[in-house]
C-alpha cells in the first residue's frame, strides 16, 4: 500500500522491498483501535527505527476475537487513512476464515494480492480458501504447506494458475501424521507485536470543550508524549488548550511555529472562522506529513491553513535538525545530547516571512525546543515596526542556554515591549503573573539549565483586549 504523499495509486511490490505492516490487536482490543508493527527494511534499518513509519505497502489482520463490527470499523478507518481500498497485499490468517468474517472484509477492502498465512487443518485447507476468496486465484503456494497467494482476477495476466486439482499437492507428512502445520515464522515481528501491550490507535477522535469532537492521526510509532497522551483519549496540555482557544477568535491570524501533528492548528483553524488564517511551520519531514494528512482530514477549514515545511529561527539559513527518537516533539536546531540522527532543514525568520506582507500575524504559538528566542530576535524588524501579536511559548532554559541565551534575559525583553507575562500553570489551571522574584527563583530551582524542565508562557501586549478573555483565570504566582 502507498504510504501518504507517494506517488501512484498502488505500491510495486518488487523482490527484496521492505515493507511495514497494519495489525489489529485482536487480544486487547477496542473498537477501531489499530497498531502498527513493521519489519526490517531492505536498508538494514533497525527494528526500533522502522516501528511504525510513515510507509504502508501492506494491511494485515490478526483474528483472535475479532467480529464483524469491528473488523468493519478497522477496515473502514485503514482506508480513509491509506487513500484507497485496493492495498497491494493483504496478509491473512486462517483464524479469519469463520463464517461472516472474511464476507465482511472483502465486502469493504478489495486487495490485488491475498496472502494466507496457516489455512487450518487437514488437506483440503487451500481449496476452502479458494472458494472463499472467489475474486481472485491461487498463483502461489509455499513448498511447507503453510502459506499460499492468491492475485485478484482482473489481475491475473502474467501468472501461472494452479488448479483446483492441484491444491492438496505438495504432501504434507505433519498433516498425514496429524501435527499442526507450523505458523508462518515471524521472527521478531512475531515478538515485537506481543510486546506491545501498550499500544495506541493511530487515529483518535478528540474532545475539546470550546471546540467540540474531531479526528487527527497520531504518530504511528513510539511516542512518549504528545501521541501517547491523544493515544489514551487526553487532551493534550488541556490548561494551555483552553487558553488558547480563548485566545483565538474570528478573523484572527494564527502562527503556530513548531506544529507537530498539528494539535493547536486544527483547533486555531476551527476558532478563527472563513476570514481568518492559520500558518503552521513544521521542519521535521516526517511530522510534515502528518501535519498535512491533519489538514486534509478537516476539509471545512482546511482552506483557512498554509504549511510550511520550514524551521522559523534568528537568520536566514540551511541548518540540521538534531532529531529524537522517542519524543517526536523534541526535534531541535542544536544538537543537544550526542548521537541524534539528523536531517537538513531550512531556516526563515518572522522578518523575512512577514516584514512585507500586508497583514502581521495576531497571535504566536511557538513550541520549538530552545528556539524561542532566536524566534523572536528573528522578528525584530517587526517587533521595531510596533508588532505585538499574543505570544503562547514554552520557556525552556536548557534549551535557552544551549541556543546561547539567558533565560532571565530573554523573558526581560517582553517586559521591555510592554507586555505583561503569566506562566501558564497546568495543574493549577491558573495564569500566574510572573513577576521578577518568582521569575528568578524559578530560574534557580524548579527550571534551572539543568534541571531539563520548562514553563510554558502567556505574553499579552499592554491594553489588549484579550485580557478580559482569561481575567477569571489570573493568579498571583504560586510559590
Amino acid at each position: 500500500m502507498p504510504g501518504p504523499g507517494r506517488a501512484g495509486p498502488h505500491a510495486s511490490l518488487a523482490a527484496g522491498d521492505g515493507f511495514e505492516l497494519v495489525g489489529i490487536r485482536a487480544d486487547r482490543l477496542r473498537a477501531g483501535d489499530l497498531v502498527c508493527w513493521a519489519a526490517d527494511g531492505p536498508t538494514g534499518e533497525p527494528l526500533s527505527e522502522a516501528l511504525g513509519g510513515e510507509r504502508f505497502q501492506t494491511f494485515w489482520l490478526l483474528a483472535r476475537g475479532l467480529d464483524a463490527p469491528v473488523l468493519s470499523r478497522a477496515v473502514e478507518d485503514s482506508t480513509r487513512f491509506l487513500g484507497t481500498a485496493e492495498p497491494d497485499l493483504l496478509v491473512l490468517s486462517g483464524a479469519l476464515a469463520r463464517p461472516g468474517l472474511l464476507e465482511t472484509l472483502l465486502a469493504r477492502a478489495k486487495p490485488r494480492s491475498v496472502l494466507v498465512a496457516d489455512p487450518g487443518q487437514g488437506g483440503d485447507g487451500w481449496a476452502s480458501w479458494a472458494d472463499a476468496l472467489p475474486g481472485h486465484r491461487l498463483v502461489a503456494c509455499g513448498l511447507g504447506g503453510a502459506t499460499a497467494c492468491f492475485v485478484r482476477n482482473d489481475l491475473l495476466g502474467p501468472f501461472t494458475l494452479l488448479s483446483r486439482s492441484r491444491l492438496r499437492q505438495p504432501p504434507r507428512p505433519w498433516v498425514e501424521r496429524g501435527r499442526p502445520c507450523p505458523a508462518p515464522d515471524l521472527g521478531e515481528l512475531r515478538q515485537l507485536a506481543r510486546q506491545a501491550e501498550s499500544a495506541v490507535p493511530w487515529v483518535v477522535t478528540a474532545e475539546v470543550p470550546s471546540s467540540g469532537r474531531f479526528e487527527l492521526e497520531i504518530h504511528r510509532r513510539p511516542d512518549r508524549f504528545i501521541s501517547n497522551r491523544l493515544g489514551n483519549g487526553q487532551i493534550w496540555e488541556p490548561f494551555e488548550t483552553e487558553v488558547f482557544t480563548r485566545m483565538c477568535g474570528p478573523g484572527d491570524f494564527v502562527l503556530d511555529l513548531g506544529a507537530n501533528l498539528g494539535w493547536y492548528m486544527l483547533l486555531a483553524s476551527s476558532r478563527v472562522g472563513a476570514s481568518g488564517s492559520v500558518d503552521a511551520y513544521e521542519p521535521e519531514a516526517a511530522n510534515f506529513e502528518l501535519l498535512s494528512r491533519n489538514v486534509a482530514r478537516r476539509a471545512a477549514t482546511a482552506t483557512r491553513v498554509r504549511l510550511h515545511h520550514l524551521a522559523v529561527g534568528p537568520r536566514d539559513a540551511e541548518a540540521l535538525l538534531h532529531l529524537s527518537s522517542d519524543n517526536l516533539g523534541d526535534h531541535r536546531l542544536v544538537a543537544g545530547e550526542p548521537g541524534r540522527r539528523t536531517q537538513p532543514v531550512t531556516v526563515r525568520t518572522i522578518d523575512a516571512l512577514y516584514g512585507n506582507s500586508p497583514r502581521w500575524p495576531d497571535l504566536v504559538k511557538s513550541d520549538t525546543q530552545g528556539s524561542e528566542a532566536g524566534i523572536f530576535q528573528g522578528a525584530k524588524g517587526l517587533l521595531a515596526k510596533g508588532w505585538r501579536p499574543v505570544w503562547l511559548l514554552e520557556n525552556w532554559p536548557q534549551g535557552l542556554v544551549e541556543t546561547g541565551h539567558d533565560p532571565l534575559g530573554f523573558w526581560r525583553e517582553f517586559l521591555a515591549l510592554g507586555y505583561e507575562t503569566f506562566e501558564i500553570h497546568e495543574e493549577a489551571r491558573r495564569l500566574c503573573r510572573l513577576e521578577a522574584a518568582y521569575v528568578k527563583a524559578k530560574l534557580a530551582g524548579g527550571i534551572s539549565p539543568t534541571s531539563g524542565l520548562h514553563i510554558n508562557l502567556l505574553a499579552l501586549p499592554a491594553g489588549s483586549h484579550r485580557r478580559g478573555l482569561v481575567a477569571d483565570l489570573v493568579a498571583d504566582p504560586l510559590w
